[in-house]
């Protein structure tokens, strides 16, 4: 695993938000990190239009590489900017004798989109990592603890007994 900047992976094809793709709920897709409860909360996000972009202060990419997100702690605002470099890992593919090679393609070791180019869902996962601490600090939450950091949105927790 390395660090690499996501404009330069997608290079031309950077962009912040792609177009939305009519067959798709989202385009959020996990990696190998254990926040799924974190990536259900973006998806939920992602299927409303407009949501996941209030989320984001910074609304276009940009030549500083830097993003804005704004989440809550005790009912008041909080700015997390992040940069683009994530953690990355090489793909590695078959060569015609059968054996794996390594190519120099790159590919997000966490969050990652569907549409190739899109990084909101990388930077939003690293500003959550940020927020909380770290990215292993992230691993293992709940859906409604971060809807309380996106939203500031009042919840109630109404459990099964069992």
């Amino acid at each position: 695993m390395q660090w690499a900047r996501l404009s330069d992976m997608f290079g031309a094809d950077t962009v912040l938000f792609a177009p939305k793709d009519k067959t798709l709920f989202s385009s959020v897709q996990q990696g190998t990190i254990g926040d799924c409860y974190m990536i259900a909360t973006m998806i939920q996000f992602d299927s409303r239009p407009g949501a996941i972009e209030d989320l984001f202060v910074t609304k276009t990419t940009n030549d500083q590489a830097a993003y804005t997100m704004k989440f809550y702690i005790a009912g008041e605002p909080v700015y997390v900017t992040v940069d683009d470099y994530v953690p990355v890992t090489k793909v590695w593919a078959k060569d015609k004798n059968g054996a794996w090679i390594s190519t120099k393609q790159l590919r997000p070791v966490y969050a990652s989109s569907m549409h190739y180019g899109e990084i909101w869902p990388m930077l939003y996962e690293k500003a959550w990592a940020k927020l909380v601490g770290s990215y292993h600090a992230i691993e293992y939450g709940t859906s409604r603890w971060t809807l309380q950091h996106m939203t500031n949105d009042p919840y109630k927790f109404i459990g099964l007994r069992g």
